[in-house]
């Protein structure tokens, strides 16, 4: 008879995403917390992961030019 590991799963590693850091909008502290818990468990596999950044508008900003193109169009 074999003893039964838990290995981990997909679904695990998306359910403690979700579960411990939420929303990850673009640029939020979210996103880099997720990042980083997805580098330290991919880091395991490979020594070759890198978090890659992009430029993002910040939210406040993003909302900001909404509403002045709003209130210019009304």
């Amino acid at each position: 008879m074999t003893s039964k590991t838990k290995e981990p799963r997909l679904v695990d590693f998306i359910y403690e995403i979700y579960q411990n850091i939420g929303a990850r909008p673009a640029g939020s502290r979210e996103e880099k917390l997720a990042a980083r818990q997805i580098k330290s468990i991919l880091s395991q596999y490979s020594t070759d992961v890198k978090i890659e950044t992009f430029k993002c508008i910040p939210r406040r900003i993003q909302h900001l030019r909404n509403l002045t193109c709003i209130s210019y169009a009304l």
